[in-house]
């Protein structure tokens, strides 16, 4: 659980440095969001799996 508040957190993280962000740096802001979005999707998908005892997919 601790992993997906932390991925959780480091998200909402680069949403808001995403919102601020200007035109030149969206490139690298986009790429980040992705990898965050992936982090955090992995470590929910981990957690579930725990939780109903079969492995991730």
């Amino acid at each position: 659980m601790k992993d997906v508040k932390t991925q959780e957190d480091m998200l909402k993280q680069n949403l808001r440095t995403a919102r601020k962000a200007k035109e030149d740096e969206w490139p690298n802001q986009r790429a980040l969001l992705a990898s965050s979005y992936g982090d955090y999707a992995g470590a929910v998908a981990r957690l579930e799996a725990a939780a109903s005892g079969s492995p991730p997919r």
